[in-house]
Protein backbone atom coordinates (compact mmCIF):
# COMPACT_ATOMS: atom_id res chain seq x y z
CA UNK A 1 0.00 0.00 0.00
CA UNK A 2 1.48 2.99 -1.08
CA UNK A 3 1.24 5.98 1.55
CA UNK A 4 1.57 9.83 0.11
CA UNK A 5 3.90 12.20 2.29
CA UNK A 6 1.04 14.17 2.41
CA UNK A 7 -1.63 11.92 3.39
CA UNK A 8 0.70 10.89 6.07
CA UNK A 9 0.73 14.58 7.19
CA UNK A 10 -3.23 14.79 7.01
CA UNK A 11 -3.32 11.81 9.39
CA UNK A 12 -0.50 13.72 11.66
CA UNK A 13 -2.81 16.85 11.97
CA UNK A 14 -5.83 15.01 13.58
CA UNK A 15 -3.44 13.81 16.22
CA UNK A 16 -4.15 15.75 19.37
CA UNK A 17 -0.80 14.94 20.59
CA UNK A 18 1.11 15.88 17.57
CA UNK A 19 -0.19 19.37 18.75
CA UNK A 20 1.03 19.05 22.04
CA UNK A 21 4.24 17.80 20.74
CA UNK A 22 4.42 21.24 18.32
CA UNK A 23 3.39 23.34 21.52
CA UNK A 24 6.31 21.83 23.56
CA UNK A 25 9.21 22.31 21.16
CA UNK A 26 8.06 26.33 20.04
CA UNK A 27 8.15 26.99 24.08
CA UNK A 28 11.26 24.84 24.26
CA UNK A 29 12.91 27.27 20.66
CA UNK A 30 11.81 30.02 22.07
CA UNK A 31 13.47 29.80 25.30
CA UNK A 32 16.35 28.62 23.78
CA UNK A 33 16.10 31.98 21.71
CA UNK A 34 15.65 34.39 24.19
CA UNK A 35 17.86 32.92 26.78
CA UNK A 36 21.19 35.08 26.12
CA UNK A 37 23.95 32.73 25.47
Amino acid sequence: MEISMLDFLQQLLLIPEFWIFMGELTKLANKLIKSPN
